[in-house]
């Protein structure tokens, strides 16, 4: 097979205008498209859909034309080619722009927002700092390389800020704001979408009320209270506004299979101290409803179960408004946002019984069941939750890979949590004589957990 790779080269209207006066002025372009002729191309150009992004490398066109010369340049397209990285440092904002103190500093004062605010409150996360005003939540995304997003250059941020507030606005659409730049004119003075030149970007969104939020519902004991119904509504008709992603009964089972394992061996790394016996039983569990169910599970790839969804449907993210709000998508992974329905519900319901309400799982899935005309078999669910329980205890305990977090007893404390509901889904699903059997009895439930397994992004 021939590898393909799309560069999307990246650059503002006003740029794009400025090069062609100057190079129209200097006479020697090679060219005849003039200003005419860049206004007709920006009124009917295509913005790259989903699976074409998946093939793309973008490419920062602002960026002074002999960037495209440096031997770094073109890092992106050559690991998409499976060519080892080539040698030099690895790409960073232009000459000129301001260093990340300077704008974690500015972000960080009140005076620096366009509406009035008394403080501003900093969080990191994983990928992103986020600065909260009164009214108002700013993201500013890390200039850095994980295994699934890269956000090193200001033209990869803004794609990645742009690409958050079209996907969440499915499920929230009156919260994300939109996408602003983050600008500094000659004299060096940063502002938010100002008239200088564009530094970086920054995801504005609205802020919600805190205490109503799924997981702060559950731990004031008020899960009896909850809109079921209001929670899974959206979420069916997310699902069904896009055609099912295509995937095949085989591509599907090695899918589960593969990432089974890849997690098992991530757990079993000797410096996290895992029982290795719980993992083996987990493993064996995993493997064998996964070989006596392959007919079941195979089918809901091709019955047209396996969808875009959200990505990562935790309590955190669930606001209970009315209608409710559901935030924070995986925005930088189609690959990881496609999913069957009934996992995601499933890994809704495993976070709620983690925190202490077990009993919202059969009301999630009797609202899902009613909505979507999906008979969503018990021990399926329980599969779902054991795979899910197990890949939250690899984020869990990657936390130790952190110099400044290794050896924080919490994030082995939660791993050993999630492996709990792992092993006690596994067995609640492998005792069921096939998919549509009855549950058997209720995992134990320990006391509840604290929901900040990780930071949102």
């Amino acid at each position: 097979d021939v590898p393909l790779v799309i560069v999307d080269f990246v650059a503002t209207e006003a740029t794009l205008r400025r090069r062609i006066v100057e190079r129209s002025a200097a006479g020697n372009d090679a060219s005849d498209a003039d200003l005419s002729v860049l206004a007709q191309q920006l009124r009917h150009q295509e913005i790259l859909d989903d699976d074409e992004r998946a093939l793309a490398v973008i490419w920062d066109a602002e960026q002074p034309l002999a960037r495209a010369q440096a031997i770094d340049a073109w890092r992106g397209v050559a690991q998409r080619l499976g060519i080892d990285d080539p040698p030099g440092d690895p790409p960073s904002d232009p000459p000129g722009n301001p260093g990340l103190d300077a704008k974690l500093a500015f972000l960080s004062r009140p005076q620096s927002y366009p509406e009035r605010t008394t403080r501003v409150e900093r969080v990191q996360t994983h990928l992103s700092w986020v600065f909260l005003t009164d009214a108002h939540a700013y993201k500013l995304k890390k200039p850095a390389r994980s295994d699934f997003v890269d956000l090193r250059t200001i033209a990869d941020r803004r794609r990645n800020c742009r690409a958050e507030v079209r996907l969440n606005r499915r499920l929230a659409p009156d919260v994300y704001l939109g996408a602003v730049p983050l600008t500094c004119d000659a004299a060096g003075r940063l502002a938010i979408n100002g008239d200088g030149d564009v530094v970086d970007w920054l995801v504005r969104m609205r802020r919600l009320p805190q205490e109503r939020m799924l997981d702060r519902i559950i731990a004031s004991g008020l899960a009896s209270t909850i809109d079921v119904d209001a929670i899974v509504q959206p979420l069916c008709s997310l699902y069904r506004a896009g055609p099912p992603v295509a995937m095949s009964a085989v591509a599907y089972l090695e899918a589960l299979a593969t990432e089974i394992d890849t997690t098992q061996r991530a757990l079993r790394e000797p410096g996290y101290a895992l029982p290795a016996d719980t993992l083996d039983r987990i493993a064996s569990l995993q493997s064998g409803i996964l070989e006596r169910d392959r007919a079941a599970i195979g089918d809901r790839a091709t019955s047209g179960r396996i969808v875009e969804g959200h990505g990562d449907l935790r309590p955190e993210h669930v606001c209970m408004l009315s209608p409710p709000r559901i935030i924070d998508c995986l925005e930088f992974s189609r690959e990881l946002r496609s999913l069957d329905a009934v996992d995601e519900l499933a890994y809704l319901a495993l976070e709620c019984e983690r925190l202490g309400a077990p009993d919202l799982r059969e009301r999630v899935f009797d609202a899902y069941r009613r909505l979507a005309g999906d008979a969503a078999p018990e021990p399926l669910i329980d599969f779902y939750q054991s795979y899910r329980a197990c890949i939250r205890a690899r984020i869990a305990i990657w936390h130790w890979r952190d110099p400044a977090l290794r050896g924080i007893p919490r994030w082995r404390v939660q791993a050993l949590d999630y492996l709990r509901l792992a092993l006690a889904h596994a067995e609640r699903s492998a005792r069921a004589d096939a998919p549509g059997a009855p549950p058997g009895p209720a995992a134990a439930t320990q006391p509840p957990a604290s929901s900040t397994s990780d930071p949102p992004r």
